[in-house]
C-alpha cells in the first residue's frame, strides 16, 4: 500500500468534517510503501485496538473511499441529457 497523493488527500479532505480533514492532508512523515498486513500492523497499534478489529476498519473506510471515487466520477462525466438512442425508436 501506499500514501495517496496530495491531491488525492485534498480531495478526500473535502468530503470529511474540518476536523478530520487535517489529519488527512498533514503529513508527519515521508511516504512509505507496505502491503497489508504491515498497514493492518499500525493501524492496530495507532488504534489501540486488535488486528481484526483494525482489518474491519480498513475495510469501511475503504469502502467510503470507494464511493468518494465515484460521486467523483459521477461529477467529472455526468449523465448525459435529452432523449436516450432508443427513446427515439
Amino acid at each position: 500500500m501506499a500514501r495517496r497523493t496530495q491531491g488525492v488527500a485534498d480531495d478526500i479532505a473535502a468530503f470529511l468534517p474540518k476536523e478530520l480533514g487535517g489529519a488527512v492532508t498533514s503529513v508527519p512523515e515521508p511516504a512509505e510503501s507496505f502491503g497489508l498486513d504491515e498497514f493492518v500492523r499500525r493501524a492496530a497499534e495507532r488504534e489501540h485496538v486488535d488486528r481484526d478489529t483494525a482489518y474491519d476498519n480498513r475495510a469501511a473506510l475503504d469502502l467510503h473511499l470507494r464511493e468518494i471515487d465515484m460521486i467523483k466520477l459521477e461529477e467529472a462525466f455526468p449523465p448525459p441529457t435529452g432523449p436516450r438512442p432508443l427513446d427515439v425508436l
